[in-house]
């Protein structure tokens, strides 16, 4: 049987797919040659999946078997999950001035900044 396990940054748990068959922390979901692992919310220490958007994590794979009785060997992975879109805020200026005149065949100079305005800890 295959095993996952989920290492979450700040988290003081170690997530898996097997130590609890009845509920587990991770559900693994197998369809041809692609694993899906989702999370089960309720086994999060935050109790909400948004709490681990930012958070950097380490998944483990063992004992992934083809129907062949191949076994592959161990598999580790290092990521962040991702965070929240953010909030850009365009400013758009124009340095030489508002009363600047430009002919036809001159480029017309920008600046441009972009930020992101959503609060940090969102």
């Amino acid at each position: 049987m295959a095993k996952a396990t989920i290492e979450v940054s700040e988290m003081d748990t170690m997530f898996d797919s097997y130590s609890n068959a009845v509920s587990p922390d991770l559900m693994l979901m197998c369809e041809g040659n692609q694993i899906e692992i989702q999370f089960v919310e309720s086994a999060l220490t935050t109790k909400a999946f948004d709490q681990l958007l930012g958070r950097n994590y380490e998944l483990t794979m063992i004992n992934v078997q083809d129907n062949a009785n191949n076994i592959m060997e161990e598999y580790k992975y290092q990521s962040t999950f991702a965070c929240h879109p953010p909030q850009p805020e365009i400013v758009l200026s124009h340095p030489a001035g508002d009363g600047r005149h430009y002919l036809p065949d001159q480029a017309i100079l920008f600046e441009a900044t972009l930020r992101n305005t959503l609060p940090a800890g969102e």
